[in-house]
């Protein structure tokens, strides 16, 4: 049903003993909450209950350390060497500028920012409902906002079984070992072991711990002899860093949550969730930015236009002579990195294994292209370095529950 919030909603009044909102606040201006909820009131009869659950506008982030190792190019040596074993170092590249956007998709978000802000949308709403929910509603339960933070560092795609360098690394290793050598696994079946590789017991599936270490690939053993790709587990003894799958906002207390309904906020199944069921919240968040991508090209075309000043800071090199269809295909390149991004982030092939599907077989690769996927995992392990707890935990989506009565 479509509801304009300059018209009467189609029905009489007092005619519902519950009324449920989810999911509207992106279509909602500020300004308009108290026409809504005026007609939610007049609609639900004396004693009816109300319950609303909307979500922050958000644009899940990607940092730097994670979008530079997916495109990082190995470097060359900036030495030459002579026949009489004497070496020449050239001038590295110049440092990168140090007012370079915050990430690589800060153009994006500024757009996604701007849409909602032009037509006068709280990005916010879980902190302003509460002021126009208890206006109109009283017995008023207000849950906590419940932000879900950013999964764990995903782990890569198994590589098909062909000769491949192989590596020995811990789990909270920085650094791999690279030197190059051939693993054959025999034609047995064997137990599980701490040995990680593309080829392991069809009765192990791919996990992520709470210490976020990387598992490389889930394919059953079989009984044909297969090469694969072999990272030895180092010391397991460190206790791992916690991992929380969910974190509220700082204005309840202890004793306040705990007063909470558990129809309203069910800690114990939170609690239970799994790490991987946090990348279907990144997946919802990062879909509600494609659901908008029209309204933010016709805001980067009026940025082109009129206020091109401000596309500078993020690197939008626009010629006057370039005609609006060179625009579209360059917005679309961002759009299609930042889709490539998230999907490698989210990397949903690793919660279906995780649940006993198979992993789909690959065709072998070139070795240009096993290179690339060899050179792709290394940066990833070196970048993993620099992640900090707090970025480990920024959230990718926060909502609230409201619920409410009409006396």
């Amino acid at each position: 049903m479509s509801f304009s919030l300059t018209t009467k909603l189609p029905f009489e009044d007092d005619e519902f003993d519950h009324v449920h909102i989810q999911a509207i606040a992106k279509g909602v201006p500020e300004n308009k909450w108290g026409i809504l909820f005026e007609e939610v009131n007049r609609v639900l009869r004396p004693g009816g209950s109300v319950e609303i659950i909307e979500d922050d506008v958000m644009f899940p982030l990607l940092p730097r350390w994670f979008t530079s190792a997916l495109r990082s190019q190995a470097r060359r040596d900036t030495s030459v060497h002579y026949p009489d074993g004497s070496r020449r170092s050239y001038p590295s590249p110049p440092n990168t500028p140090q007012n370079i956007p915050a990430h690589d998709h800060a153009l994006l978000e500024s757009l996604n920012k701007s849409v909602f802000e032009h037509r006068f949308i709280n990005l916010k709403p879980t902190a302003v409902l509460p002021s126009y929910f208890t206006t109109y509603f009283r017995q008023v339960t207000l849950g906590p906002v419940i932000n879900f933070p950013m999964p764990p560092i995903p782990s890569p795609q198994p590589l098909p079984p062909q000769t491949i360098n192989s590596y020995s690394i811990g789990l909270d290793a920085d650094t791999s070992d690279s030197r190059p050598s051939t693993s054959c696994s025999p034609p047995i079946n064997r137990p599980n072991s701490s040995s990680l590789s593309s080829t392991i017991s069809a009765s192990t599936t791919s996990t992520i711990g709470s210490n976020d270490s990387f598992v490389f690939s889930v394919r059953p053993r079989t009984t044909s002899a297969s090469f694969s790709s072999t990272f030895e587990v180092g010391d397991t003894s460190a206790k791992p860093r916690p991992f929380n799958r969910f974190l509220l906002d700082g204005s309840l207390s202890e004793s306040e949550i705990a007063a909470l309904p558990r129809s309203l906020f069910p800690l114990e199944q939170l609690e239970a969730l799994s790490e991987r069921s946090l990348a279907m919240h990144l997946y919802r968040s990062y879909q509600s930015i494609l659901a908008c991508q029209e309204a933010m090209w016709e805001e980067l075309k009026d940025r082109i236009i009129n206020r091109k000043e401000e596309l500078i800071p993020y690197g939008w090199d626009d010629d006057e002579e370039l005609e609006e269809l060179k625009n579209r295909k360059k917005f679309e390149r961002l759009l299609e990195r930042y889709k490539s991004d998230m999907q490698a982030r989210i990397s949903l092939w690793c919660s279906l294994t995780g649940i006993g599907w198979e992993f789909p077989a690959r065709e072998s690769l070139s070795k240009a292209e096993l290179m690339e996927e060899e050179r792709i995992r290394d940066s990833l392990l070196e970048a993993r370095r620099f992640v900090s707890d707090d970025e480990r935990q920024v959230p990718c989506r926060s909502l609230r529950v409201l619920v409410g009565h009409k006396l």
